[in-house]
């Protein structure tokens, strides 16, 4: 069964796991840095480029891309992202 999508984001993020600002230690969860996603179209073509740092990520409410149903999310290391 083949999947139509209409956005495509390739999103990649950098964060802490220990030490830093928030002086993290073993088995905390890591805390994000930035975060930089592509949003390209159903064609590969680029839409838009997100870039947000730790306080945007940290205070947002939601992605800032659409995540439903008709959205493919590509990341190296997605249990990360």
């Amino acid at each position: 069964m083949s999947k139509n999508f209409t956005t495509i984001v390739v999103c990649d993020t950098e964060y802490e796991t220990g030490g830093g600002e928030f002086n993290l230690r073993p088995g905390d969860l890591p805390v994000p840095l930035c975060l930089v996603a592509h949003i390209l179209n159903e064609n590969l073509n680029h839409i838009r480029t997100v870039k947000l740092w730790r306080e945007q990520l940290l205070t947002s409410k939601h992605p800032p891309f659409d995540i439903g149903p008709n959205t493919l999310f590509v990341a190296y290391s997605a249990q990360a992202e």
